[in-house]
């Protein structure tokens, strides 16, 4: 008689493809960037690398196949380079002590991408709320201040002599 070794019984299903014992989400990029990586290269074929790496042989196959590289998402509107020009700017207005809300900061962004030459990569021409809200998550280690209103005390003290003095 053969001993096979003990099941658990799990009952645990995929939410999003509703199978159960789903490879769906339980590896991280690296592991997958490092699985295509031998696939492209020959080394492994995509069942081989699916059982070594525990990752659906079909996401491997679409990876090289389409030459995608891992965690890439959408391109953005703008370039790093210019996102980044757009940050110091940012950060430049922080450091003088210059509160800025959402409406301020888009003008600001509208102005650069204006004078850029950049009113094409929008639709109406300059970003929207919902650019600046992307932004600011893909930014919000560089950005970490916020607009802070006065002390009633203090605006009142601020006058027109006390800042030319």
């Amino acid at each position: 008689m053969t001993s096979y070794p003990k099941v658990l019984a799990v009952s645990v299903s995929c939410v999003s493809c509703e199978r159960l014992l789903c490879l769906h989400g339980q590896y991280d990029s690296k592991t997958l960037e490092e699985a295509v990586d031998l696939v492209k290269n020959g080394l492994l074929d995509a069942v081989a690398a699916s059982k070594r790496f525990g990752i659906p042989a079909s996401t491997i196959r679409k990876y090289k196949l389409y030459n995608c590289s891992v965690g890439a998402g959408r391109e953005t509107a703008l370039t790093h380079e210019q996102e980044d020009t757009i940050v110091k700017i940012l950060v430049a207005y922080d450091e003088w002590g210059y509160p800025r809300s959402r409406r301020e900061t888009l003008d600001l962004v509208k102005k650069f991408v204006q004078e850029m030459g950049l009113s094409k990569k929008f639709t109406h021409g300059s970003p929207g709320v919902e650019w600046l809200r992307l932004f600011l998550t893909r930014w919000k280690t560089e950005l970490t201040s916020t607009s802070i209103n006065l002390e009633k005390r203090r605006a009142v003290c601020l006058t027109r002599q006390r800042v030319d003095a």
